[in-house]
């Protein structure tokens, strides 16, 4: 699993956990000699707008990931920043150091706004359906089932 599928990977449990998680600690960890590099915000977008919309798919019958386009836009991505001089290293402390606080604040937000009742899988369908009609990223990385 490449670094940045990683760090998607612990935003996506970060997400779905964010309810359990009362961690306000968001100072970073040292995990390589490399200086810390905070994550690129659309990086933090990215892998935030995955992750709800994987959460929302795991939620709601009716639709899937498109993962296709969560592929395309995430290999985009990581050319860019692998131009910019990102390397492994940074990947791997980005992971170490994901803003827990600020998901966490998001996710309630997220979950707030769009109505979902964590129980209730006709509100993640509603929050899907919301986001496909809006056309937002979120809304991209959905796909009705049948």
């Amino acid at each position: 699993m490449s670094m940045f599928a990683r760090v998607m990977t612990g935003c996506v449990l970060l997400a779905a956990l964010a309810a359990c998680q009362t961690s306000t600690a968001d100072r970073p960890v040292e995990t390589s000699r490399a200086p810390y590099r905070e994550m690129p915000e659309e990086m933090y977008r990215l892998a935030f707008d995955a992750a709800t919309a994987n959460v929302i798919a795991r939620n709601c019958s009716n639709l899937s990931t498109a993962n296709p386009v969560v592929n395309k836009d995430r290999v985009a991505l990581f050319r860019k920043l692998d131009a910019q001089g990102y390397e492994d290293r940074d990947f791997d402390a980005m992971q170490a150091n994901l803003p827990k606080k600020r998901m966490q604040s998001e996710v309630f937000a997220y979950i707030q706004k769009m109505g979902i009742i964590v129980d209730e899988p006709a509100t993640y369908c509603g929050a899907g359906y919301a986001e496909i009609r809006q056309g937002t990223r979120v809304g991209r990385y959905l796909r009705k089932r049948g």
